[in-house]
């Protein structure tokens, strides 16, 4: 006769399936995106709209790669946009949401009228320009390192200010 689980053994196989169905949930989001980027890659039709979804890929990365170390006498800190965000710099969640908006932006654009794309071109131009700014301004004021993840930010948001701008050129030159 099969002896009788406990109330641990139970919880702990809960928990496992929960886990599980989580993985495989990530993993279907995951493949989701990356087909949603492969297709508008592959979609953009310009050098602007292929810098805004370069902008956008290497911000969302950038958010996970460490930013800076600042050192003070005896003591440093600093870490990734991630690990300083989930430490009380909360605004710093924005930027990988707006980041995200800009790759969204640019899928929904794919297909739109030089109006449209005049209007979304001036959201990329703004989040370029404002995280661009506010990051190297703030790095500027703090005696620190850069590092790679800081490198990237900085990258990703004036390659996404610069794609903005070429969208707008580019679509002025058209005549839209």
């Amino acid at each position: 006769m099969p002896r009788e689980k406990t109330q641990q053994e139970i919880v702990q196989e809960q928990l496992e399936a929960n886990a599980r169905r989580a993985a495989a949930a990530a993993k279907a989001g995951s493949a989701a995106t990356q087909q949603a980027i492969l297709a508008t890659w592959k979609g953009a039709q310009t050098t602007a709209e292929r810098l805004v979804l370069v902008g956008g890929v290497l911000g969302i990365l950038s958010f996970f790669l460490p930013w800076m170390s600042i050192s003070f006498f005896f003591a440093s800190a600093g870490g990734s946009g991630w690990q300083l965000a989930r430490s009380g710099m909360s605004v710093l969640w924005l930027f990988p949401v707006t980041m995200a908006l800009c790759l969204f932006l640019a899928w929904l654009n794919l297909h739109s009228d030089g109006k449209k794309r005049i209007l979304v071109a001036r959201w990329y131009i703004a989040l370029g320009a404002a995280w661009g700014w506010l990051f190297v301004a703030n790095f500027l004021t703090v005696n620190g390192s850069l590092l790679v993840g800081g490198f990237l930010v900085t990258a990703a948001s004036f390659t996404v200010l610069v794609g903005g701008i070429l969208q707008v050129r580019d679509q002025l030159g058209s005549g839209a």
